[in-house]
């Protein structure tokens, strides 16, 4: 049976929650509200398929395609600005819907519980775009895309880098009709700690939040970490856009201090990868082509398979590539630097997250006071912040 001994040990897939054959596993909270596998002994027959399951214990089969690395973003603008980045997911998802295939990526649902779900429609795609910096709930995901795919059906599905690893040890064989996509992750936060950041806004401004967004876009944007929050107050529906740092849970993912314990060092993070295409951010494009402004959305595109490639074919199209050269994107930095380095206040924090009231913590650890620096720093000109960028350590 599966024991998790040290936090670490966990990357809270919930893959061995899957697939258990007498669902003897319980997912439970840890520290900071993370999720961890709990086996009841005495219903557990010693399977042992929760570990063979386990990305954390295994990993499985590298693609052996040579990687291509792209610039990459959606021609239209509008796809670009309800995206993190450039547009990729949307562009990738809204093509396979209309091959046939359903796809699977993680959305808030209406009590702002950030869960793995599906759709089969693009006008339904939306709610899947824009980073998320919360742990998305997979609990019965793994079944039902392998459902999917026994019945006939084209799935894609988009994840981070373990949880593409852990359907892939969940499936335990290869599906044609299977499209993964996975994303630079720097780490994952719990819904418990977001929910608590909720709470604590919406009792100190008296507010009832209907919606958050991480990544807003704005015109003429300084950073990439902006957010949208959706409230109602006096019974009037408004929204609010905001640095991160007027954020407690934007905040505390920009400090790196709340992540799970293994995102440190992160299995994961590096070159090899099993999905199709992994996508993310370009933030320092302008050091290769003076040309493109990151704000306006730009993403890194990685093909990993021949898969991959040939979807890439289907939707150039519709984007603006420039192929970049890998090898000298790994040398500069760029790409697979290794997982978060773990905060050395990462201790600190948790002894203040379990003796402090969360208003005490955030007082402590994210008061506007801290962010002095940052608000100075967005409200210069754009070639002092450049300038000055080193000093800042804006984000």
């Amino acid at each position: 049976m599966i024991t998790i001994n040290n936090e670490k040990q966990c990357c809270g897939c919930a893959a061995c929650f899957d697939i258990c054959p007498k669902h003897s596993i319980e997912m439970k909270e840890g520290t900071l509200g993370h999720l961890f596998p709990v086996v009841d002994s005495s219903t557990c027959i010693n399977c042992k398929l929760c570990e063979k399951t386990c990305p954390m214990l295994k990993t499985p089969d590298r693609n052996s395609w040579l990687q291509a690395v792209y610039a990459a973003r959606n021609n239209d603008f509008e796809i670009r600005k309800k995206s993190s980045s450039g547009g990729l997911f949307f562009t990738i998802a809204s093509f396979l819907i209309k091959n046939g295939y359903i796809v699977f990526g993680a959305a808030f649902d209406d009590n702002l519980l950030l869960k793995t779900t599906y759709t089969d429609k693009s006008e339904s795609l939306d709610p899947f775009c824009k980073s998320k910096y919360v742990q998305s709930s997979t609990m019965g995901v793994f079944k039902r895309i392998r459902e999917f795919l026994n019945s006939g059906k084209k799935v894609m599905y988009c994840g981070t880098p373990c949880q593409i690893s852990a359907l892939k040890l969940f499936l335990n064989k290869d599906y044609r009709d299977l499209f993964l996509v996975d994303f630079f992750c720097h780490g994952v936060p719990s819904q418990l700690y977001f929910n608590q950041c909720k709470s604590l806004v919406e009792k100190k401004k008296n507010i009832r939040i209907t919606g958050y967004e991480f990544r807003t876009k704005i015109k003429n944007g300084v950073t990439p970490h902006y957010f949208t929050r959706r409230f109602v107050k006096n019974g009037r529906s408004k929204s609010k856009i905001g640095f991160y740092y007027n954020s407690p849970c934007y905040a505390a993912f920009q400090s790196y201090v709340n992540l799970r314990e293994s995102c440190y060092g992160c299995l994961y993070s590096g070159e090899k990868r099993f999905s199709d295409l992994t996508i993310g951010d370009f933030h320092n494009i302008e050091k290769y082509d003076k040309s493109i402004n990151r704000f306006d959305g730009i993403s890194t595109l990685i093909v990993n398979s021949s898969k991959g490639n040939d979807l890439l074919q289907n939707i150039s199209g519709d984007l603006c590539l420039k192929q970049m050269d890998l090898q000298q994107l790994i040398y500069n930095g760029e790409l697979f630097s290794g997982g978060t380095i773990r905060p050395k206040e990462r201790d600190e924090f948790i002894a203040d997250y379990k003796h402090l009231s969360f208003e005490e913590l955030n007082i402590k650890w994210f008061s506007k006071k801290k962010y002095l620096l940052q608000a100075v720093y967005y409200h210069l000109p754009r070639i002092v912040r450049r300038m000055v960028k080193h000093i800042g350590g804006a984000k």
